[in-house]
């Protein structure tokens, strides 16, 4: 029985520590997975196109709020609506969205050969102007306002971002591998319209939106 003392008073004390660490897991489970100290980044974007548009949340972080979701219905699961611009190349929550009521700025698109010109005249609230071309199309030179620029080439194609600041007439040459590449001419802005007020309720407060934030995005038409 001596002997056997001290095996039995450890394994009470093993017992003791797996009941301890059960306990935690129980408590740590029952909380809630973000706080306004720690919270959820979920960004949300508004994307335009023509006559349609589609609100994005962003799906890296989690499901979403029960409020977010209810506030736009979207999609029970989320998916990848396309690989480009960059706050979509993972999964995004979609929902449906009322299109603009603003007609959108049309850039003035000019070709000779694989060289293009692109010009258009920025809303105020502009912020940046992206360019993409479908793979295999490549960006071989880029100036805008006749300073030389950087492209991104890949297997997805080729894309550019200009950030605009206080500059409103936009004037970008390309020099292009393919003379029949046709670019897709997105706007950018900071923020959501006013309709978007109800899913920046619905967020919450234990949820931020993370990087450049909210964006409005209009697919613009040549």
């Amino acid at each position: 029985a001596g002997l056997l003392a001290p095996a039995r008073r450890e394994q009470r004390v093993r017992i003791g520590l797996f009941v301890g660490v059960f306990a935690l897991a129980a408590v740590q489970l029952a909380l809630p997975a973000y706080s306004s100290e720690v919270p959820q980044r979920l960004s949300l974007v508004l994307e335009a196109s023509g006559g349609g548009a589609h609100w994005l949340a962003d799906a890296s972080s989690g499901p979403l709020p029960e409020s977010l979701r209810q506030a736009a219905q979207f999609a029970p699961r989320p998916s990848r609506p396309h690989p480009w611009p960059a706050y979509s190349r993972g999964l995004m929550y979609v929902a449906s969205a009322p299109a603009p009521s603003e007609p959108l700025p049309a850039p003035h698109i000019r070709r000779q050969g694989r060289s293009l010109q692109i010009e258009l005249e920025a809303p105020p609230d502009l912020w940046a102007l992206g360019l993409r071309f479908e793979a295999p199309a490549r960006i071989n030179a880029a100036r805008w306002q006749g300073r030389p620029l950087q492209a991104a080439n890949d297997a997805a194609g080729a894309r550019l971002l200009l950030v605009l600041g206080g500059q409103r007439s936009v004037s970008v040459e390309l020099d292009l591998d393919d003379e029949a590449a046709t670019p897709d001419v997105l706007a950018i802005a900071l923020g959501l319209p006013s309709a978007g007020r109800p899913l920046i309720a619905g967020r919450g407060q234990n949820a931020v939106a993370s990087g450049f934030g909210d964006m409005t995005v209009l697919h613009l038409q040549p």
